[in-house]
């Protein structure tokens, strides 16, 4: 079953951010998250869902800037969104390519 990482912002503008799978969410801790901007809520944003779908600390940290500017800072910070594991994935690989390709030049 695919999992989903979603947020949204309520009438305050808080930010909240939820991972699920077949109808079922629960809150993507620590929290205090942000998107849309190029910032340190942004960045633990990346790292949260970098370790969930992953599950190395290391290799997150590492993919955790690209996937930042490559994602989260691109997504529409007044409007809802949502990722699935799959796509995250799919991003995680097109940086480990592109980061590959430049190693070996």
């Amino acid at each position: 079953m695919e999992t989903y990482y979603w947020g949204w912002r309520d009438n305050d503008g808080a930010a909240h951010v939820r991972r699920g799978s077949g109808g079922v969410g629960r809150p993507l801790k620590p929290g205090g998250f942000d998107w849309g901007y190029h910032n340190a809520a942004a960045s633990a944003l990346a790292l949260a869902i970098l370790l969930d779908v992953l599950g190395d600390a290391r290799r997150a940290r590492r993919l955790q800037l690209v996937f930042r500017v490559r994602v989260i800072q691109r997504l529409d910070r007044g409007a809802r969104w949502m990722l699935t594991r799959r796509a995250v994935l799919d991003h995680v690989a097109a940086i480990d390519h592109e980061q590959g390709l430049r190693e070996v030049s």
